[in-house]
């Protein structure tokens, strides 16, 4: 139990690290198109 415990927590950190790295990228591709929309990363 405790293996299949630890296996889940350690997909759990993966995802939220692929998503942490997609978010970050499409802030920085927001502020390349136009300069001015430092607000709309705050959506994520």
């Amino acid at each position: 139990m405790k293996s299949i415990f630890g296996q889940q927590i350690q997909a759990d950190g993966v995802a939220q690290i692929t998503l942490f790295f997609f978010c970050e990228n499409l802030r920085e591709n927001q502020k390349d198109s136009n300069s001015g929309a430092d607000h709309q990363s705050d959506i994520f």
